[in-house]
């Protein structure tokens, strides 16, 4: 599927509609549901046998991303319409080619892949599993209305019962791979160890519920991207990882130079209030003692503005007291904000553009919670520049557009934390200090 204005951008959509050629009814959620394959592959997760269905997608939206502290993912999703004149997609059609031993291969829970490829690189964009089917039954040739959601789901399927607590005083990486090895996730994952350790846990709940228990706990983010993998990133990975301490996109809309993101049109979201101010942070884990952390001159010049976290797993108040402080040091100050950027990139790109540019925004995997600088020249002729970081990313496409809105958190503290090194890091020490 190529889009007009990127003719060397191909799209491709692919769905799995057999589990195994030889039972189209075998159960999804069978041996090795999470599954591993190698991308690019025929074979991905449960054995899914995949078949390119590109040429009638009609329209495409795919959507994933973070609340606004960036803490809290939501599950990635798909949208799309296919062209069913012919009646292949229809469930009830015999003469259908996913038809076989008497039944359609055609079912909620099939999995499906979207990818993104420039002069034979590929970028995965979105994996998951479909979660509905929905046909038209138009006399005059009919589409058929596809939804999926992203491997998280899965974990948020998944639900543990309770076990005599374990894992006291385990890292947070060692945590998150506790809680995917009980979820019997064999796909790919990337943890970080973590800074902080972890209270037992008796591996109650649904996966995302005690993936996210734990990276509470840590003051971290865990997600799972656009290839399928399950990250669990630490509390220190924005100042540390490379995509998130340097900017891997320059978005303006007058600057055309090569490795910028040049964008023609397009809206821009904007906000300065207090909804983000904090000044009295109290937190508190299961166990502990409370800890609070405050900022005197934000308090004098607006008021008090508390924000209250109760029942962390956290192993330490020493742990608690640095997740208050950054609070305190991510929230004590209003900010005007660039909050979403809604354009659509390069309609006509140079091929320097395509290449600098198209990948950073096409690869989903290394889009989120990463660096990006955003200057806009305003019709008054002054600079909006801001340091962001990429919190969300949605794609519209359709033969003729392509859309993109990306959601973005404000990285200027963090940006302070680097600027001001020697100050504000631990000397001799792996991390950082808040």
């Amino acid at each position: 599927m190529s889009v007009t204005g990127w003719s060397d951008v191909t799209l491709t959509v692919e769905v799995g509609f057999s589990a195994n050629p030889a039972d189209p009814l075998a159960p999804v959620f069978g041996t090795g549901i999470w599954g591993v394959g190698v991308w690019g592959t025929d074979v991905w997760a449960n054995g899914a046998i995949y078949t390119d269905v590109t040429e009638y997608v009609l329209g495409l939206d795919m959507a994933a991303s973070f609340s606004y502290e960036m803490d809290k993912y939501q599950t990635g999703r798909l949208s799309m319409t296919l062209d069913n004149k012919d009646g292949q997609f229809s469930v009830d059609n015999s003469a259908s080619p996913y038809w076989l031993l008497g039944e359609t291969t055609i079912a909620p829970l099939r999995e499906i892949r979207v990818t993104a490829s420039y002069k034979g690189i590929s970028w995965p964009e979105f994996a998951g599993r479909i979660d509905s089917w929905n046909e038209s039954l138009e006399m005059t040739g009919g589409t058929v209305e596809v939804t999926a959601l992203d491997y998280y789901a899965d974990l948020a399927a998944w639900t543990g019962l309770a076990i005599t607590p374990v894992g006291a005083s385990e890292s947070f990486g060692a945590r998150c791979n506790r809680i995917l090895d009980a979820a019997d996730w064999t796909g790919a994952r990337a943890v970080d160890v973590g800074e902080t350790t972890q209270q037992a846990t008796d591996l109650a709940g649904s996966g995302v519920s005690l993936l996210e228990t734990a990276a509470a706990a840590e003051g971290g983010a865990v997600w799972v991207d656009g290839a399928g993998v399950v990250r669990c990133e630490g509390r220190n990975s924005l100042l540390e990882k490379t995509r998130s301490r340097v900017p891997q996109m320059i978005f303006s809309n007058v600057d055309t130079s090569a490795n910028n993101v040049l964008y023609e049109s397009g809206s821009i979201g904007t906000a300065y209030d207090a909804t983000t101010v904090i000044n009295i942070a109290s937190y508190e884990r299961t166990g502990g003692t409370v800890q609070t952390s405050t900022s005197q001159t934000s308090r004098d010049l607006y008021g008090d503005r508390v924000d209250s976290v109760s029942g962390l797993d956290t192993a330490t108040d020493t742990d608690v007291k640095v997740l208050a402080t950054k609070a305190i040091a991510l929230g004590q100050f209003p900010e005007r904000r660039v909050e979403s950027l809604t354009f659509q990139p390069m309609r006509q790109p140079t091929e320097e553009q395509v290449d600098n540019a198209w990948m950073e925004i096409s690869d989903q995997a290394s889009t989120l919670r990463s660096l990006v600088y955003f200057s806009h020249l305003t019709p008054q002729g002054f600079n909006v520049d801001r340091y962001l970081f990429i919190r969300g990313r949605r794609v519209r496409i359709t033969p003729t557009d392509w859309t993109v809105t990306l959601d973005f958190t404000s990285a200027t503290v963090y940006q302070k934390l680097q600027d001001s090194l020697w100050n504000t890091a631990v000397w001799g020490s792996s991390g950082w200090s808040w």
